[in-house]
């Protein structure tokens, strides 16, 4: 059994019990914020918030989006601007709970048959996590029942330049579909690369909502959740509700 919350399992039951009448995402992309803050809130050090947020995400947020019939999960752990902003203790944290988090994947890609896909910037990765990443991406290589893509030191930015420029070194011709085609996540790699859904906690006392340079192209035409609590706040209720705000949503893709 996942690890589910106190008091959300009868909640949870039902609900996935009626899944198979509503209209879920294929590809669910979640943007992790707020660990900090729950953090502060409860007198805990930054990377203890990290710790709890990336377990919570991992052991119940993925597992929960699969059983009401989400395909593809994906999310991420540190963009490169943190990776270059932040001090170097608490993104050496960082790179220390990607190594959990791993841990983590790789207990759910077995329960539930997922294949693993990293994306994002390798060169800064520590060797030990790179070790990791690349054991688990070639374990689960085959899978296509399910997807989970972990993204670390990644930009929705960057991830267009690098797309254009292989299109530019290939010589081939630079369209939506060359730029597409060479992304981190592509139609090479998973059968839907773009999120239908992005869902983004954290901001909890402020009336904003922004991607924070995440999956900028891919995400042109995806719904968007900008939940009112912590990540570690988060609750299988929730992704419940978030299952059916998409199936009201009525997706047109631009017509």
């Amino acid at each position: 059994m996942n690890t589910y919350l106190a008091g959300d399992y009868n909640q949870y039951s039902t609900s996935v019990r009626q899944a198979n009448s509503i209209n879920v995402p294929k590809h669910l992309a979640f943007i992790p914020d707020g660990d900090r803050g729950w953090a502060q809130e409860n007198g805990l050090k930054s990377w203890q918030g990290h710790e709890h947020g990336f377990k919570l995400i991992f052991n119940t947020i993925a597992p929960t989006a699969w059983d009401y019939g989400v395909h593809t999960f994906t999310t991420w752990l540190v963009s490169p601007a943190s990776v270059e902003k932040r001090p170097k203790e608490q993104v050496e944290h960082l790179w220390r709970i990607g190594e959990d988090c791993i841990t983590y994947c790789t207990d759910i890609c077995e329960k539930y048959d997922a294949r693993f896909c990293y994306f994002g910037r390798r060169d800064r990765m520590p060797e030990t996590f790179f070790k990791k990443v690349k054991e688990l991406d070639y374990a689960t290589v085959d899978r296509e029942r399910r997807y989970l893509n972990f993204g670390c030191d990644y930009s929705g930015v960057e991830d267009i330049v690098q797309a254009v420029q292989k299109v530019v070194e290939k010589q081939d011709v630079v369209s939506a579909k060359t730029i597409a085609d060479n992304f981190y996540l592509n139609r090479t790699n998973q059968p839907y690369p773009d999120p239908d859904l992005v869902v983004r906690p954290g901001l909890k006392d402020v009336n904003t909502c922004r991607l924070s340079n995440f999956m900028l192209w891919q995400s042109c035409y995806a719904e968007f959740l900008f939940p009112k609590k912590y990540v570690p706040e988060v609750t299988v209720a929730d992704v419940g509700e978030w299952m059916r705000e998409y199936a009201r949503s009525g997706r047109r893709l631009g017509a």
